[in-house]
Protein backbone atom coordinates (compact mmCIF):
# COMPACT_ATOMS: atom_id res chain seq x y z
CA UNK A 1 0.00 0.00 0.00
CA UNK A 2 1.46 3.35 -0.92
CA UNK A 3 0.67 6.46 1.30
CA UNK A 4 0.40 9.74 0.38
CA UNK A 5 2.27 12.39 2.22
CA UNK A 6 -0.74 15.07 2.79
CA UNK A 7 1.56 17.39 4.64
CA UNK A 8 3.61 19.82 2.16
CA UNK A 9 6.63 21.88 2.44
CA UNK A 10 5.77 25.33 3.43
CA UNK A 11 7.38 27.86 1.54
CA UNK A 12 11.14 28.10 3.45
CA UNK A 13 11.41 32.29 3.67
CA UNK A 14 14.20 34.26 4.36
CA UNK A 15 13.42 38.16 5.37
CA UNK A 16 16.55 39.83 4.67
CA UNK A 17 16.59 43.97 6.06
CA UNK A 18 19.18 46.18 8.02
CA UNK A 19 15.88 47.66 9.83
CA UNK A 20 14.93 45.05 12.63
CA UNK A 21 11.55 47.00 13.07
CA UNK A 22 10.63 45.93 9.81
CA UNK A 23 11.41 41.99 9.53
CA UNK A 24 9.76 41.53 12.71
CA UNK A 25 6.57 43.50 10.85
CA UNK A 26 7.28 41.90 7.37
CA UNK A 27 7.76 38.49 9.62
CA UNK A 28 4.59 39.04 11.13
CA UNK A 29 2.36 39.74 8.23
CA UNK A 30 3.94 36.27 7.05
CA UNK A 31 3.00 34.38 9.90
CA UNK A 32 -1.23 33.99 9.17
CA UNK A 33 0.03 32.93 5.17
CA UNK A 34 -1.10 29.58 3.69
CA UNK A 35 2.28 27.42 3.03
CA UNK A 36 4.70 29.68 4.38
CA UNK A 37 7.57 29.69 6.60
CA UNK A 38 10.19 32.12 7.49
CA UNK A 39 12.83 30.25 8.62
CA UNK A 40 15.31 33.15 9.10
CA UNK A 41 16.23 36.90 9.25
CA UNK A 42 19.15 38.67 8.16
CA UNK A 43 20.84 42.27 8.94
CA UNK A 44 22.91 42.57 5.81
CA UNK A 45 23.48 40.63 2.56
CA UNK A 46 26.31 38.43 3.90
CA UNK A 47 24.48 37.06 6.80
CA UNK A 48 21.28 36.76 4.26
CA UNK A 49 23.46 34.13 1.78
CA UNK A 50 24.33 32.25 4.56
CA UNK A 51 21.25 31.59 5.92
CA UNK A 52 19.66 31.17 2.72
CA UNK A 53 22.28 28.28 2.31
CA UNK A 54 21.99 26.92 6.12
CA UNK A 55 18.42 26.88 5.94
CA UNK A 56 17.63 25.48 2.21
CA UNK A 57 15.33 28.78 1.80
CA UNK A 58 12.66 28.72 -1.40
CA UNK A 59 12.72 32.81 -1.26
CA UNK A 60 14.58 35.50 0.13
CA UNK A 61 13.15 39.28 0.61
CA UNK A 62 15.98 41.38 -0.15
CA UNK A 63 15.96 45.05 1.41
CA UNK A 64 18.34 46.61 -1.50
CA UNK A 65 20.08 48.91 0.94
CA UNK A 66 21.99 47.11 3.39
CA UNK A 67 25.31 47.32 5.00
CA UNK A 68 28.41 44.86 3.88
CA UNK A 69 26.49 43.86 0.45
CA UNK A 70 23.66 45.08 -0.60
CA UNK A 71 20.68 43.15 -1.50
CA UNK A 72 21.14 43.61 -5.56
CA UNK A 73 24.69 42.11 -4.55
CA UNK A 74 23.36 39.28 -2.59
CA UNK A 75 20.70 38.34 -5.13
CA UNK A 76 23.60 38.26 -8.25
CA UNK A 77 25.65 35.97 -5.63
CA UNK A 78 22.68 33.67 -5.08
CA UNK A 79 21.50 33.87 -9.05
CA UNK A 80 24.86 32.00 -9.30
CA UNK A 81 24.78 29.16 -6.59
CA UNK A 82 21.17 28.98 -5.93
CA UNK A 83 19.39 29.71 -9.17
CA UNK A 84 16.19 27.60 -8.07
CA UNK A 85 15.49 30.17 -5.35
CA UNK A 86 12.74 32.91 -5.80
CA UNK A 87 14.27 36.55 -4.96
CA UNK A 88 12.09 39.59 -4.13
CA UNK A 89 13.84 42.64 -4.13
CA UNK A 90 12.66 45.72 -2.20
CA UNK A 91 13.62 49.33 -0.88
CA UNK A 92 12.36 52.37 -0.09
CA UNK A 93 13.34 54.72 -2.85
CA UNK A 94 13.65 54.65 -7.06
CA UNK A 95 17.32 54.42 -8.20
CA UNK A 96 17.70 54.08 -11.79
CA UNK A 97 21.16 52.15 -11.51
CA UNK A 98 19.64 49.92 -8.88
CA UNK A 99 16.51 48.93 -11.31
CA UNK A 100 18.79 48.58 -14.12
CA UNK A 101 20.95 45.70 -12.40
CA UNK A 102 17.60 44.53 -10.82
CA UNK A 103 16.24 44.23 -14.28
CA UNK A 104 19.42 42.85 -15.84
CA UNK A 105 18.70 39.96 -13.20
CA UNK A 106 14.79 39.13 -14.22
CA UNK A 107 13.77 41.16 -10.92
CA UNK A 108 11.67 44.34 -10.27
CA UNK A 109 12.44 46.32 -7.21
CA UNK A 110 9.50 46.53 -4.89
CA UNK A 111 8.52 49.63 -3.30
CA UNK A 112 8.94 49.08 0.54
CA UNK A 113 6.01 51.31 1.33
CA UNK A 114 3.60 48.97 -0.09
CA UNK A 115 4.30 45.80 1.96
CA UNK A 116 1.15 44.70 1.17
CA UNK A 117 1.85 43.89 -2.32
CA UNK A 118 5.11 41.98 -1.41
CA UNK A 119 3.56 39.87 0.67
CA UNK A 120 1.36 39.06 -1.90
CA UNK A 121 3.58 38.45 -3.92
CA UNK A 122 5.20 35.44 -1.66
CA UNK A 123 1.58 34.61 -1.06
CA UNK A 124 1.55 33.93 -4.83
CA UNK A 125 5.01 31.82 -5.14
CA UNK A 126 3.74 29.74 -2.24
CA UNK A 127 0.35 28.79 -3.64
CA UNK A 128 2.48 28.12 -7.05
CA UNK A 129 5.10 25.94 -5.47
CA UNK A 130 1.31 24.20 -3.98
CA UNK A 131 1.55 21.11 -6.21
CA UNK A 132 -2.24 20.30 -5.53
Amino acid sequence: MVVRESARRALRVVVADDDAAFRRLVTGLLGPVTNVEVVGEAADGNEALHIVHATDADLVLLDIDMPHLDGLSAAERIRTTLSRVHIVLHGGHGNPQAHSRAARLGLTIRDKAQLHDTVAVIACVALAADPE
